[in-house]
């Protein structure tokens, strides 16, 4: 015959067990729900976009800038097109690898910020789509662009 004391220490050993079934139930929910983001930017794919810098004047001086979707690209999120130095162009995504929000458009200065932590993200040539300010947050997915002096034109591959 069990004694009170047994029956207590059986229903406590329980107790415990579900407590860590629950704790390692909700954390495979929580880690397959981050794999499954479908908002992400998509992994190198090797497509290659050009433009013609002569259709894009708000790409012609240092500083300068377009936010842009190319369809197909970059899981059909904008990216952000930078004149970051003399004849040197760079790309980066617009989804914010932190927590999935919107990285805007330059507005003055060399970084550009995101719209819902307010991580802020260098648009500067040496320290291209890397955390700068603002709440902390991973270097943004950045895409290959080559400039061709002699045709005018930008090569951004994805």
């Amino acid at each position: 015959m069990k004694t009170q004391e047994q029956s207590r220490r059986n229903f406590l050993k329980a107790a415990g067990q579900l407590t860590v079934l629950g704790g390692v139930i909700s954390l495979g929910s929580c880690i397959g729900g981050c794999s499954s983001d479908t908002t992400s930017p998509t992994g190198s794919t090797g497509v290659k976009v050009n433009l013609i810098l002569a259709n894009e004047p708000d790409l012609a001086n240092t500083g300068g800038y377009i936010r842009r979707v190319f369809s197909g690209n970059n899981n059909n999120l904008p990216v952000i097109v930078v004149h970051t130095a003399d004849k040197k162009f760079q790309t980066m995504t617009s989804l914010c690898g932190h927590d999935g929000g919107s990285i805007q458009a330059p507005s003055g200065g060399n970084k550009s910020i995101c719209n819902k932590h307010f991580g802020e993200y260098s648009i500067a040539e040496g320290n291209f789509a890397q955390n700068v300010g603002g709440q902390v947050g991973p270097t943004l997915k950045t895409f290959l662009t080559e400039y061709d002096e002699v045709a005018g034109t930008i090569t951004i591959t994805f």
